[in-house]
């Protein structure tokens, strides 16, 4: 019995030497948490540094796995140097039939010309940048390396992967110096024709699905897009050569690198040449477009268009790195409100703890700031983890708290209050209420403590906080709020009503009649804890109730079995997106029909450089096996491949053949000798940035582009510290 009354005696005892000297413990405590909240300087002036600026990739990853230094390899070398500069982004376009005509076929005449009168103003949009730059879609989409000759303004045709290939109608957005002197040009052989195709406005249902069963061409004779790169919820005959439905579809359109647009830019336009205006442009571009589909959507009968478009991703990060200020502020006020009718007693002004509640709030906020200055402190930043739970966790943990001793100081009494000293009172209390409190922050120190070993940043960073915060609300509500509880038990002593503005009125009508009550201090509590104690407590002590409960118990377990063991693990993408935005409709139904995502394979050395030239077949190799499953699709190609079909023709004595074991098709011309490796790689990579006008003499480097070598990171020697090649995973929707 001793031990067990122990911890108690113990709070107890604090408790009355805290009641002897409030002043200099609340003191103390206010002069350690302001001190604490000094740290939030560090988030620097319009809270620029305060946010973790780490990619989601490496706060999400697991640290000190093989997939930390890849990962930052990755990002370090590609994304942050010359991805942002070269690579392209594209727009999403999925469309489907609408309201009720969703999982319909969509290969009808009508209903790919409704999509049309969308998808062919996408060359209609003019931006203006903010100085007064205009571009149109020409200038911004991807069309190729070679900058635009001034003696010949011709622009070819973009990027753009669609069912609108396969026909004629695709040639009105062309530009019209190509469409006159090159697509209608009967001579040109070199080029695949739109203006010979079949005119959607003719064409049949069953021509339709007779055309995409093959693919759609692009203007370049020989590449031509699958129908599984744009069709979603495909049917096919039972021979697998003809389509007889499709659910959805997607149009890809391809917007370019900013420096390769600056530079295909650079002689017929150079005003319009600078990056930093076309990534604005596109930006531009990009919101006008979504607004477009909207519109669309408002007005179209049979098509709904979800789009993702080019930056959402990035813009979608930014969301998630602000703070729900609205959801911040509705909380605490529904949580003020709460108090407020928790705690109030109209009838009863000295059982009413309105304004000890909101006293108790202030304190778990000002607790919460002190874990936030220290968190801080640290070296920590925000992460969105932090951002979207702990404001509402941490005020949680400390209006819980709070509750807690606010009733164990009600349970005293008003006889005990107004005949005890302020020793008394508050050691009573922490004696009642304060093991509760204790174990409780115990429970979440220890349990978010240990948890901050985790090896995900973001997970590690948000129980960090959560932890910090436990401990600071549990020394606020030991040292400050029995500051509050004294301030409480003054006013019970001098009967002065409860200042809050919603009982204040009530309460001096009651006082000023020479009465501590008008009434009861609840009608509902007291009823509520007579029923459970007179109604519910001996039913549920008897043998009956009992056995009663272990049955709702064990068919409450019987029956999750089933729930857990067909739940799925994981998340869906789209879960990640606001609901209310329209790309969380777009991520869904991207999912949900189609079934390739473009990936890469990463070559780079992490604790050696890269050796590439004695390495090209092993390189290969693990490519072919990388797109050889079940679930893979190989890209455009190897980059070495395209390299070695260079080579032959301007030193094929430098190729040799290929070892044995490289797939067929990879290196069928061979490999090229280590020695001569960089030099006649460099050469072909070599890009006329600084020289536009030389590209019309040798346009080697475009090929070069074309397998994004641009985009791989370089040593000072010229020689390839990172390089990749994309290939595609495939996901689990399958052709019926």
């Amino acid at each position: 019995m001793r031990l067990l009354g122990l911890p108690q005696r113990a709070l107890g005892d604090y408790g009355s030497w805290l009641g002897r000297h409030p002043y200099k413990v609340f003191s103390v405590t206010v002069f350690v948490y302001s001190l604490l909240c000094l740290g939030w300087i560090h988030v620097g002036y319009k809270a620029r540094n305060s946010l973790d600026k780490r990619e989601a990739e490496v706060i999400w990853g697991v640290s000190g796995s093989e997939y930390e230094p890849q990962m930052k390899a990755v990002l370090e070398k590609w994304k942050f140097a010359s991805q942002k500069a070269w690579g392209t982004d594209v727009h999403l376009n999925l469309w489907m039939g609408k309201g009720e005509r969703y999982g319909t076929d969509i290969l009808k005449q009508d209903v790919i010309a409704e999509a049309w009168t969308l998808f062919k103003t996408y060359f209609d949009i003019v931006v203006t940048t903010s100085t007064g730059k205009t571009y149109t879609s020409h200038d911004l989409c991807a069309r190729g390396t070679m900058p635009d000759d001034p003696s010949n303004p011709v622009k070819y045709p973009c990027l753009m992967i669609s069912v609108f290939d396969c026909f004629r109608e695709w040639e009105e957005t062309l530009d019209p110096i190509y469409a006159r002197d090159f697509d209608r040009n009967p001579n040109l052989t070199w080029i695949a024709h739109y203006h010979t195709r079949p005119s959607l406005s003719t064409v049949t249902d069953a021509e339709v699905k007779k055309l995409n069963s093959q693919g759609c061409e692009w203007w370049l004779p020989g590449v031509k897009w699958a129908s599984e790169s744009y069709l979603g919820g495909r049917n096919w005959t039972a021979d697998k050569k003809n389509l007889t439905a499709a659910s959805s579809s997607i149009a890809m359109f391809f917007t370019e690198g900013p420096r390769r647009a600056a530079f295909r830019l650079s002689l017929t336009n150079p005003e319009l040449a600078c990056e930093w205006e076309i990534e604005e442009a596109v930006q531009l571009q990009s919101r006008e477009w979504s607004d477009m589909v909207d519109r669309f959507n408002e007005k179209s009968k049979l098509v709904e268009v979800a789009l993702v478009r080019a930056g959402a991703i990035k813009d979608l990060e930014d969301l998630h790195t602000r703070p729900p200020w609205f959801l911040m502020i509705s909380g605490s006020i529904a949580l003020y409100l709460y108090l407020c009718f928790s705690l109030a007693s109209w009838h009863a002004p000295l059982q009413s703890r309105v304004n000890l509640g909101v006293q108790g709030l202030g304190v778990a906020g000002f607790a919460t700031l002190a874990a936030g200055g220290l968190y801080m402190m640290l070296g920590k930043r925000l992460n969105p983890p932090i951002l979207a739970g702990v404001p509402f966790l941490a005020l949680g943990l400390g209006v819980n708290d709070m509750l807690i001793l606010s009733r164990g100081f009600s349970e005293l009494g008003l006889e005990f209050i107004k005949e005890k000293s302020n020793s008394d009172i508050i050691g009573a209390v922490l004696s009642r209420a304060g093991v509760g409190v204790t174990l409780t922050s115990l429970c979440n120190v220890l349990s978010f403590g240990m948890a901050t070993t985790l090896p995900i940043i973001a997970m590690s960073d948000f129980c960090l906080c959560v932890a910090l915060d436990s401990t600071t609300n549990y020394i606020a509500m030991m040292t400050m709020f029995p500051c509050c509880l004294m301030l409480e038990a003054y006013r019970i002593k001098k009967r002065l009503p409860d200042p809050s503005i919603c009982t204040v009125a009530c309460h001096r009508r009651v006082l000023e009649g020479g009465q501590d009550a008008s009434g009861p201090a609840s009608y509902i509590e007291e009823r509520f804890l007579e029923f459970l104690g007179d109604k519910v407590a001996p039913r549920l002590g008897s043998w009956t109730g009992g056995i009663i409960s272990l049955i709702v118990c064990l068919v409450a377990i019987g029956a999750s079995v089933p729930l857990i063991v067909n739940q799925q693990v994981g998340f869906s993408v789209h879960e990640l997106i606001p609901p209310e935005l329209s790309m969380h409709r777009a991520m869904k139904f991207y999912f949900n029909e189609f079934s390739l995502f473009p990936s890469y394979l990463v070559y780079h050395g992490v604790e050696k450089p890269l050796d590439v030239p004695n390495n090209q077949a092993e390189m290969m190799k693990i490519y072919e096996k990388v797109c050889d499953t079940n679930f893979t699709v190989a890209g455009i190609g190897h980059y070495l491949t395209s390299f070695y079909n260079h080579v032959d023709g301007v030193e094929k004595s430098s190729l040799i053949p290929a070892p044995a074991g490289v797939p067929q098709g990879f290196a069928d011309k061979g490999i090229v000798k280590p020695d001569r490796f960089f030099e006649l790689f460099n050469n072909w990579r070599k890009f006329p940035l600084l020289d536009p006008r030389s590209a019309f003499q040798d346009a080697t480097f475009s090929s070069a582009d074309l397998a994004a070598t641009n985009e791989f990171k370089y040593n000072e020697d010229g020689s390839i510290d990172l390089s990749f090649t994309m290939f595609y995973i495939s996901g689990p929707q399958s052709d019926a």
